[in-house]
């Protein structure tokens, strides 16, 4: 697991898995959709990207907007979410982070993922995931209870609906893809 990266605060979850699809499939569909991969209790993930993907520390990252599950979906056309779902994912090798965050980029979870490739198409995966110590009277009732109760807040899936991630569209990870092939260096150079 990460170690400089990695500072937990709070109460930490841990787990590890396998998931049937292979890699590069799992990083890409972290990009495109990260519902089909991870979920937080009494979040709605939206479809609605907060900018473009940018490269940070040899990472894409992505925000896209979320809402809590208890309160009505905004419409598609309204940018103003409060819930971010900031997705970082390794263009040459680490971890995936995923954070929950309030529309002030204040933390409400932090997930880190470590996946890499297995035999026969599957990809390993372990995780570690805190909740910061920060402010959440302004967060639903069963948000709070899981807390109190010490219940992991979000979920990390090792079953993948495949119709699901089938119908997610390619668009963050042709990003991904591009800056991977990029820092290969062709064979004829090497030599």
């Amino acid at each position: 697991m990460p170690a400089a990266t990695y500072q937990p605060e709070g109460c930490e979850y841990t787990g590890a898995g396998t998931i049937s699809i292979l890699h590069e499939e799992y990083l890409a569909a972290m990009l495109d959709g990260p519902h089909c991969l991870i979920s937080f209790d009494a979040v709605k993930m939206t479809d609605f990207f907060l900018g473009d993907p940018r490269l940070q520390d040899d990472h894409l990252v992505l925000d896209r907007g979320a809402v809590w599950s208890t309160r009505v979906l905004p419409p598609q056309f309204v940018v103003d979410y409060p819930l971010i779902v900031r997705t970082s994912v390794p263009v040459r090798g680490g971890d995936i982070r995923v954070d929950l965050l309030t529309e002030q980029e204040a933390p409400l979870c932090t997930v880190f993922i470590a996946s890499g490739a297995n035999r026969r198409g599957t990809t390993s995966i372990c995780w570690r995931g805190f909740l910061p110590q920060s402010d959440v009277s302004h967060v639903p009732l069963r948000w709070r209870v899981a807390r109190k109760m010490k219940r992991p807040p979000f979920r990390v899936h090792t079953q993948v609906d495949g119709k699901l991630l089938a119908a997610l569209l390619e668009a963050p990870s042709r990003d991904l893809a591009r800056l991977h092939d990029s820092s290969l260096i062709p064979l004829r150079a090497a030599v």
